[in-house]
């Protein structure tokens, strides 16, 4: 047995010494880090990690290079290491926190009111001091451990949310799935706004390493525009409205971004079209936390269809799911075998998605079958979860969440009482702030609409989401 994640990145870093890995802004600089001293830091954070008894660890932290090498660093030691939302509200990082049984908690922001966290587990921050600038870079990175596990969340927040198992090995095989499907070129710089505490910022990271690629990271979402023309990118990974915001902006594109990689959403003709009439080649990408991230690949410039690999088997369904095959599946749905054994049958990951292989061997993805909203900034919200927070406000006989493409839209059945349809809209909108209150951006519901009629349901009671 051996750790391959860890023994791919040493091999770049001792090839790759002198070229640079990271490129970041601090304090109006940027910063670039070398393949050697990238090595350098996953040492320093080694370190660390070693003196960490507990096996069960959360990494809580935006998109950063010492956030990515402590995770590095963490697996060297065989942690087993839960990637939660770091922009999620206290309550929700409890629960989640809870439910994958976490034994310690790493903090690489300033965000203090996680300290409250404590009372869950012990808490402490971490804070990179530049030691790569000291150290010697020779030094290989030697794993710890050469098993451990993986857990991201996916199918909404919270209360519902599913943590999906991913072993070491089933990473790095992500990584090999994802080397064939990726399209910069070696050396060139890509850019990753997305976070890396979702799947597909964190598996990028990766293969963009093993390509020797320079991974640029924004400082956040408000600074992408501005962050672009300073990092000059080759390539960039965007969800579709990042790009839609970007192909829509006056401010053009930079000079050498040629081409797009899109992922965590559906692409649509409109934002494609924008993004072509800029001069940019796009790619879309399709596929699950539950296999590591990037299943495929588009053809370039053509987003209805995914070439396929030798690496990830994928057929059709009697009812036309689409099931995935390959080393890179997840192993299992942290302590919820009723939920894996759902969707993990006879080998196959059955994944909820609708579509159909073509003559030519390409993947066209048609629709989702599961009961999730995917936004098109590529989060993902629960709908039953929001279904109940709807029907526990006050004065509400039945209510749902519809998704209309750009926004979610509580639709309520009001109780008796209200003098007019505005009164009761008013008085619904109240709550619904209370709730925005303490939520992240993507689950904020922008506006009530009022029904008097009952909601539609199937015979079994479910509701009718496109009747509403």
């Amino acid at each position: 047995m051996e750790n391959k994640i860890i023994n791919m990145l040493d091999k770049t870093c001792e090839k790759n010494k002198q070229k640079t890995a990271f490129e970041y802004i601090e304090d109006g600089m940027v910063i670039q880090v070398s393949y050697g001293s990238l090595r350098t830091q996953i040492n320093h954070a080694i370190k660390i990690v070693e003196n960490i008894e507990e096996k069960r660890v959360a990494l809580l932290g935006m998109t950063s290079f010492q956030w990515i090498c402590m995770a590095y660093a963490m697996i060297a030691c065989g942690k087993t290491i839960i990637f939660p939302d770091a922009t999620l509200p206290l309550e929700d990082l409890s629960v989640l926190l809870k439910n994958t049984d976490c034994e310690r908690i790493i903090i690489t922001d300033d965000r203090k009111d996680l300290e409250a966290l404590n009372e869950l587990c012990p808490v402490e921050y971490y804070s990179m001091d530049r030691v790569y600038k000291i150290i010697d870079r020779s030094v290989r990175i030697k794993a710890k451990c050469d098993n451990g596990e993986v857990i991201f969340f996916t199918s909404g927040t919270s209360k519902l949310a599913k943590g999906v198992v991913l072993t070491y090995d089933a990473i790095f095989a992500g990584v090999e799935i994802g080397i064939i499907n990726h399209v910069p070129k070696n050396g060139e710089r890509l850019m990753i706004p997305t976070p890396t505490y979702h799947i597909m910022g964190f598996m990028l990271t990766l293969i963009s390493i093993k390509n020797c690629n320079i991974v640029c990271y924004a400082r956040n979402m408000k600074t992408i525009s501005k962050d672009m023309f300073t990092f000059n990118p080759d390539s960039m990974l965007l969800v579709p409205s990042l790009l839609d915001f970007i192909a829509s902006s006056k401010k053009g594109i930079p000079a050498k971004t040629k081409r797009v990689m899109v992922g965590g959403g559906a692409l649509s003709k409109e934002t494609f079209t924008k993004a072509r009439d800029k001069g940019l080649d796009v790619y879309t990408g399709y596929g699950l936390s539950e296999a590591c991230g990037q299943a495929t690949v588009s053809v370039r410039n053509d987003i209805s269809k995914m070439r396929l690999t030798d690496n990830m088997e994928v057929k059709i369904s009697d009812e036309g799911e689409i099931l995935l095959k390959s080393k890179s599946l997840m192993k299992e749905y942290y302590n919820n075998k009723e939920e894996t054994d759902k969707v993990l049958i006879d080998g196959y990951l059955h994944t909820g998605d609708v579509g159909y292989i073509t003559e030519d061997n390409c993947l066209v993805f048609t629709g989702r079958i599961k009961d999730i909203i995917v936004m098109d900034n590529g989060e993902k919200v629960n709908c039953r979860e929001l279904d109940d927070i709807i029907n526990a406000f006050e004065k509400v006989r039945e209510g749902a969440i519809k998704w209309t493409g750009k926004e979610l839209v509580a639709v309520i059945v009001p109780q008796d009482g209200f003098c007019n349809v505005e009164e009761a809209e008013d008085y619904m909108m109240e709550q619904v702030k209370e709730y925005n209150k303490l939520q992240p951006f993507f689950r904020k519901i922008s506006r009530v609409e009022i029904k008097n009629e009952p909601l539609k349901r199937t015979s079994t009671g479910k509701i009718q989401r496109r009747e509403l």
